[in-house]
Parts: C-alpha cells; sequence; structure tokens
C-alpha cells in the first residue's frame, strides 16, 4: 500500500491475501510498514519467513477500507509485488480470481517482515459520556435564550 508515512519516513504498508485455517476465502493482511527505497522504481525487500505455516495475531477492521486516494485505478500495476494506492477487495478478489474475506486483518506483533503501526480508533464511553452532557447544555442553553427572548418581545409587545 504506497504513500505510508511511519515516523516520519516514507514506505508502504505489505499487504498479504493469507489462506485461514478452516476457510476458503483467504484475508488480506497488512504486516505493517516497510520504508521505500530511495529509488521509486524499486519496492522494498521483503524477508518472508521459510516456513508456510505462520501464525499471526490480527485486529480486524470492517467497513469503509478504501479511505482517500487520488488515483483512478488503485491496483493498475501487473504482477506480483505490486505497488497500490488503496485497499479495494472486490479489485484484490478479481486480481487473485478468488472471493477474499469481507474484512481486512491487521497485525499486532512486531517480527522481521514488518512493522505493526495499526491504532485502532475507540471513543471511550467516558467520551460519550462528555458528548452526551455537552449536547444536553447546548440544549439548555437554547431553551434559556428562547425564554428570554420570548419574554422580551412580550414586553415590547405591550401598549404603553
Amino acid at each position: 500500500l504506497d504513500n505510508q508515512i511511519y515516523q516520519g519516513q516514507v514506505g508502504y504498508d505489505l499487504l498479504v491475501a493469507m489462506t485461514i485455517a478452516g476457510e476458503t476465502a483467504p484475508l488480506i493482511v497488512n504486516f505493517g510498514w516497510l520504508k521505500a527505497p530511495t529509488n521509486r522504481n524499486q519496492l522494498p525487500t521483503v524477508v518472508w519467513p521459510e516456513s508456510t505455516r505462520l501464525t499471526a495475531t490480527v485486529q480486524l477492521k470492517q467497513g469503509n477500507l478504501q479511505g482517500f486516494t487520488l488515483a483512478d485505478d488503485i491496483g493498475a500495476e501487473q504482477g506480483w509485488p505490486k505497488r497500490i494506492q488503496g485497499i479495494d477487495l472486490a479489485i484484490f478478489s478479481a486480481q487473485l480470481a478468488k472471493p477474499l474475506q469481507g474484512f481486512i486483518g491487521y497485525r499486532n506483533e512486531a517480527d522481521g517482515i514488518a512493522t505493526p503501526h495499526y491504532q485502532s480508533v475507540v471513543m471511550g464511553p467516558d467520551k460519550h459520556y462528555a458528548y452526551a452532557v455537552q449536547w444536553l447544555l447546548i440544549g439548555l442553553a437554547c431553551v434559556v435564550i428562547a425564554f428570554f427572548a420570548m419574554r422580551r418581545r412580550g414586553y415590547e409587545n405591550k401598549p404603553a
């Protein structure tokens, strides 16, 4: 995945279609960040384990995976590995000629393959309560302003 910034350096996120034990549809797993070579025409070197079986703990994300991209065709490069501009499971599925899982996995543990950096954005209950109190106070302020505006209008409409 092209144009990924990690600790002020430009690089790529390494996405791999992995077959899960007991499943027929592969899962796209984001292994993390790889530093980009100085030459844009080269892709980073990936040091992959020799074992064909890999155990990984991943955090699953579903929903809007696309994000923002300026590219018309996010997976235009031919061959593997390829540089892509965004995540589109339908395009990946067509390129692999097989259906994929409807979500993506983000690898959590560090290893020699890539540097995991995904941070899920989760609002805790304290923030939800704070928003509820905020909207309650905004509503209360509207009621108070309306009350005083109507009261003032009542004084202005009285005959002298």
